[in-house]
């Protein structure tokens, strides 16, 4: 048996409450993201429920770290999900990636309502991984931008609060490139970070990349 482990603090360091949900087999837990009535919502993936070979697992725990529900999202192969995040509306985004939706493993992104029930689910052409390789944020319009690898290129997917794609834009060298974070700015562009093999002064030097709001890359730093 494998747990998932939750712990909330004080400022001052102490806990004000450890968690550790035993559900039997294997589970793995990525992000946590607050909600609207003080608790807390988990992604991560299981193997032990579900449809198939791994699929998404959202737990929703009450401000105490109750376990209040949890639900299960995929098919018949296997389905990871890494990041969660919060709609305005607070409903649930999830950010993974997918093996049962298409044989190439792209980035699957789930939208449910604030009770887990799914609203859309769609894929992208986008690699990521549970270890920092990609990322994804709600935007100011409602929408999400996705970071993620293209064709060993790092790539930015703009999309409308439907998960429609606005525009995407690839970071392109010849040598390759790994994406990391992204985050939105106050003009409404993008940074996103990552790893560069093709600039800089060694083999892998980090790159920061700013964005305008139609994805136009407006400039770009190269560090190592």
């Amino acid at each position: 048996m494998l747990n998932l482990f939750l712990s909330a603090g004080m400022l001052t360091g102490f806990p004000l409450f450890a968690k550790a949900y035993g559900l039997s087999g294997s589970l793995n837990a990525y992000s946590v993201a607050a909600t609207s009535d003080g608790g807390f919502a988990l992604i991560g993936y299981t193997y032990s429920y579900g449809a198939g070979n791994g699929d998404f697992l959202l737990m929703k725990a009450s401000s105490a770290g109750v376990l209040e529900w949890a639900k299960t999202y995929g098919g018949s192969g296997s389905d990871q999900g890494y990041k969660i995040l919060l709609t305005t509306e607070m409903d649930y985004v999830m950010f993974g990636y997918t093996g049962s939706y298409n044989p190439f493993y792209y980035t699957l992104l789930i939208k449910t309502a604030s009770d887990g029930t799914i609203q859309w689910a769609k894929t992208y052409q986008l690699y990521i991984s549970g270890y920092g390789a990609g990322s994804a944020v709600v935007t100011s319009d409602g929408g999400f931008a996705l970071s993620g690898q293209r064709v060993n290129d790092i790539c930015v997917i703009k999309l409308a609060p439907d998960g429609s794609v606005q525009w995407a834009k690839s970071i392109d060298g010849p040598q390759g490139e790994n994406p990391g974070c992204i985050i939105e700015t106050s003009d409404g562009g993008f940074v996103v970070v990552g790893q560069t093999a093709s600039w800089g002064s060694g083999p892998s030097d980090f790159i920061v990349v700013k964005l305008a709001s139609d994805g136009a890359v407006q400039w770009a730093r190269v560090y190592g």
